[in-house]
């Protein structure tokens, strides 16, 4: 392999290695654990990647779901199609766990590789394109969205991507320039409706200002048509989307008009402190905010280092009289304004004036237009003054290759050790417990979480286990009826010694009711799958010998799962229970039940 071969794969090589050393220790635990915090989104992302690959592998479309909402199920349509496109093979081929590693160390690479493009397109020089590519590729706003697992947000190379080829289709036309500038257009709103609006801001920005190199005329009407494209491609996505979120059975619940204003105003936008504070600053901060204990972090930090880099290099620029800078600074400007949403908000709350008055922001007026109102975490719009600040800094450097490097470094250094995200991703195992992998082997029936507790590691255990489970994708009951099935009357405590199994509640062979908690019930068609919590039930002390049987999991904190309901199993003689699986305060689980004291079978630990 030559030189001009070792320069072309070089970029590559140095993104691969920021990847792995952003997301360490991914990389070493490939298959045990995953990128992102446990009391986060990482479930649901991983869920609804395998929940799309599942369907697909199977030949149906990812719409209609009857593993949540048990027993009704419900429709949804997951935040992520893109990525679920993409991961479905990963997925097939290495596994769920080692796919989403290898997906996020991907689009890190690929974040890199496409800022890079776009600095050796605006500056011509290899130097000043990498120190692009590095202050992109580390921006804390994209390493916050590995943290909180959320999978639609870690796709940041379709944003330089789509303003790279919207610079170039602008400048030079050509019909296959503007169908690649449309599709990288629309693939930016796919990924995540952020990166649409922020990549939208860049080409409105491309079409106000023109280019130097074509006259505006010219350029606007190239740039038209890669809208007419765009939007074309787009339209079919959106109404998809706005259908799954608006169908009365709809499975996410979070999207109402309400909760949506309310996000905008309290724990959705960027705090005008996060831009410049570095150590360990976060507003909101979940740590005190959330009663579940969340790990979210909204981070948004800019950094000293590429601030300073970035005035200098807009003031050398300016002084030179070179022009098309502007834009950059410009849409990173507005897109620091807008992802400080409607009002002004400090630690989760509106900033409130004389005790009654909000300071407004320009958000406030674009909030019901289309394109806005569907968002709330608006400090994911961060990405835009990120990435201007990223493409000023370039040009401090694009006449003085030589500071590249030293100034390439002091951007990663401050940015992977002294911003809010020192430290961050954590990891999160993802190797499932033997009474899950047991539970899939049970009869057909359904899993609860019991007692119902903050966290949704059920979803990561139902790629495992496969059962239905009755509660939501972010919440662990079936919102619309508080439970699972309907409530009915409190069934009488069972006394004898052949029905009791150490723990709250069984039924004998044959019984037609599973009970699944002490006050919800639903009719089974079959034998009995019955739940037995692990610990003290309220007001109760728990039995010596249960206690001792009882540990923890890495995932899910005191959320019990039993398996209920279900066909028709094996036979057992009376006073047998099958009992599910718990995951957090024990694993409770049974074959025959002989006696008050003892459980054996293949599910007893």
């Amino acid at each position: 392999m030559g030189p001009p071969a070792l320069r072309a794969l070089a970029p590559a090589l140095v993104y691969l290695g920021l990847g792995i050393v952003s997301t360490w220790p991914t990389a070493a635990r490939l298959g045990d654990a995953v990128p992102g915090g446990a009391r986060t989104d990482v479930w649901d992302s991983l869920w609804s990647l395998w929940f799309v690959q599942r369907a697909l592998g199977r030949g149906e479309l990812p719409w209609r779901v009857d593993l949540l909402g048990w027993p009704e199920g419900g429709v949804l349509f997951v935040a992520d199609p893109l990525n679920a496109l993409i991961a479905a093979p990963l997925i097939a081929a290495f596994g769920l766990s080692v796919g989403y590693s290898l997906l996020i160390l991907g689009h890190s690479v690929f974040a890199g590789l496409a800022a890079h493009a776009l600095g050796r397109r605006i500056f011509g020089v290899e130097a000043a394109a990498y120190v692009v590519g590095v202050a992109w590729a580390l921006a804390p706003v994209q390493r916050a969205a590995v943290e909180n697992g959320a999978s639609e947000a870690i796709a940041g190379g379709w944003l330089p991507l789509a303003a790279l080829l919207a610079l170039i289709a602008a400048e030079e036309g050509g019909a296959r320039r503007v169908i690649f500038a449309g599709l990288a257009l629309f693939f930016a709103a796919a990924a995540s409706w952020y990166s649409g609006l922020a990549a939208w801001m860049i080409w409105a920005g491309i079409l106000v200002l023109g280019r130097p190199a074509a006259p505006w005329r010219q350029t606007a009407g190239r740039l038209l048509a890669v809208a007419a494209l765009a939007l074309a491609l787009t339209a079919p996505l959106a109404y998809v989307t706005r259908l799954g979120v608006s169908h009365k059975d709809n499975l996410v619940g979070i999207k109402d008009v309400r909760e949506l204003l309310t996000v905008r105003r309290t724990v959705g936008p960027a705090d005008p402190r996060g831009w410049f504070i570095p150590g360990d600053f976060r507003s909101p901060d979940f740590r005190e905010l959330s009663r579940y204990a969340e790990g979210f972090i909204h981070c948004h930090y800019l950094g000293w280092s590429l601030i300073f880099a970035a005035a200098f290099g807009l003031y050398d620029a300016r002084r030179r009289g070179e022009r098309g800078l502007g834009l950059w600074a410009l849409v990173g400007l507005g897109g620091g304004v807008l992802a400080m949403g409607p009002v002004v908000v400090m630690d989760g709350q509106p900033w409130i004036l004389d005790r009654r008055l909000a300071v407004p922001l320009p958000y406030f007026l674009l909030e019901g237009a289309p394109g806005f109102s569907g968002l709330s975490l608006l400090y994911r719009l961060g990405m835009l003054p990120a990435l201007g600040l990223a493409v000023l800094a370039g040009s401090a450097v694009a006449r003085r290759p030589k500071l590249a490097p030293g100034l390439a470094a002091l951007i990663a250094v401050e940015l992977l050790w002294l911003s809010p995200m020192r430290g961050l991703p954590s990891m999160t195992p993802t190797v499932a417990e033997a009474p899950i992998q047991w539970l899939a082997e049970a009869p057909d029936g359904a899993v609860m979480n019991f007692p119902v507790v903050g966290g949704r590691g059920y979803l990561f255990e139902q790629t495992v286990h496969g059962k239905p489970v009755a509660a939501s994708l972010n919440f662990p009951t079936t919102r619309r009826r508080g439970g699972c099935g309907r409530r009915r009357s409190r069934p009488r405590r069972t006394s004898s010694p052949r029905s009791r199994c150490g723990g709250r509640w069984a039924r004998p062979r044959g019984a037609r009711r599973s009970v699944t908690s002490s006050f919800i019930t639903t009719p089974t068609p079959g034998p009995t799958c019955t739940m037995t919590p692990c610990g003290p039930s309220p007001g109760r002390s728990p039995s010596p010998p249960r206690a001792r049987r009882c540990r923890s999991t890495p995932y899910g904190e005191g959320a019990d799962h039993a398996l209920v309901g279900g066909g028709r199993g094996p036979r057992r003689r009376p006073g047998d229970a099958a009992v599910g699986r718990a995951s957090g305060r024990g694993h409770v689980s049974g074959g025959p039940c002989r006696g008050p004291e003892r459980c054996d079978g293949p599910f007893a630990r």
